[in-house]
């Protein structure tokens, strides 16, 4: 077995890995399980006789990718590595110019067996959460390594009344990396034609645009809070939208081509989140305009009230049920709204 004291990589490894949260966040970034990192730095037991632990031997572009995800050491690292891998590296493998000898539009396997599972043991709102968790955690370690600012919203088909067409779309959740929260963010908001993931939509076609503050295009866009450029994609299958993934990035001119088709991918592991009711037609689909986020905020938050009310009247006994005739109700007010583009106290007087 090798002495710590001799490879201080190893050692690095193992107070990064020694944590739970960085261990995963590290090993995200690396495309590899978080054990395959207690096996570097000799931390996991084999099973072999006498409490004997067998140190896994890594790949060059794996190792390559550790020192890019751990800038603080990396003179630390290029320096134990050559040493105990003499035949491995090259200089020019440390070239600051250098790239790590891996395919960047490839979502690490980890990825896939996290979701696979997910989707394989869980259903409804469960699932949907838990498949999303590990895929938007992925996508922005794997896109956003340097912490740049990033952030990824899901955004969902709004179900209609049994006949009638999709007027809207609802933002479920954001999370992202500084200035955005790491947190899971619930905002609830509801978007439209005048926005981005609007067209993408409506379209069934991905877009992104490099500079939101000099764009001239004929794209609907809506700059929010540190947003500089955006990219989406439409989930679907087979011609049917169920929605659509929107990144939003603080750096001018970050969706470059390798990354977009990176999107595309985690937008088409996005399908396991949802049933199949959840998948419209394009001929259903018909996105009127939504309101700004600021007027709706004041509205959005009365809805759980609404629903209560609604139960209490002993119209409507289920709270699903009660809750989506209320969306239905507040979908209706804001295009109602928009088309005035009046003030949103004339809304909630409607209330």
């Amino acid at each position: 077995m090798f002495q710590q004291h001799q490879y201080a990589w190893r050692v690095i490894v193992g107070q990064v890995a020694s944590n739970t949260s960085t261990r995963e966040q590290l090993a995200g970034q690396l495309g590899i399980n978080p054990v395959t990192l207690l096996r570097w730095a000799g931390m996991h037991k084999t099973g072999l006789s006498g409490g004997e632990q067998r140190v896994i031997e890594p790949r060059k572009a794996s190792l390559l990718k550790l020192i890019s995800a751990l800038p603080e050491h990396r003179e630390a690292l290029i320096a134990s590595l050559t040493e105990e891998f003499p035949l491995m590296f090259r200089p020019e493998d440390f070239q600051s110019d250098a790239r790590p000898t891996f395919e960047s539009t490839m979502i690490p396997a980890i990825c896939y067996e996290a979701v696979l599972q997910a989707t394989a043991t869980l259903s409804g709102g469960i699932r949907y959460i838990s498949v999303f968790d590990h895929l938007l955690r992925f996508a922005l370690l794997q896109l956003d390594p340097e912490r740049l600012g990033l952030s990824a919203i899901v955004v969902e088909c709004t179900p209609p009344r049994n006949g009638e067409k999709v007027r809207s779309l609802r933002e479920q959740f954001r999370i992202g990396t500084p200035p955005w929260q790491s947190r899971r963010e619930e905002r609830n908001l509801f978007l439209g034609a005048e926005s981005l993931v609007g067209k993408a939509v409506e379209s069934r076609q991905p877009y992104e645009i490099e500079d939101i503050r000099s764009y001239t295009g004929l794209l609907p866009i809506h700059r929010t809070k540190y947003e500089v450029s955006a990219a989406v994609c439409p989930i679907m299958r087979t011609g049917f939208v169920a929605g659509g993934l929107l990144f939003s990035s603080t750096q001018p001119g970050f969706f470059t081509p390798e990354r977009a088709r990176l999107i595309e991918k985690y937008a088409h592991l996005a399908l396991a989140a949802f049933d199949e009711h959840a998948f419209y037609p394009p001929e259903r689909i018909e996105l009127r305009c939504m309101p700004d986020a600021e007027e709706q905020e004041p509205i959005i938050r009365l809805i759980p009230k609404q629903v209560m009310d609604l139960l209490k009247t002993g119209q409507i006994t289920n709270h699903a049920l009660a809750e989506r005739e209320i969306i239905y109700r507040t979908e209706e007010n804001f295009i109602y709204l928009a088309s005035l583009a009046s003030d949103p106290q004339i809304v909630l007087e409607r209330l």
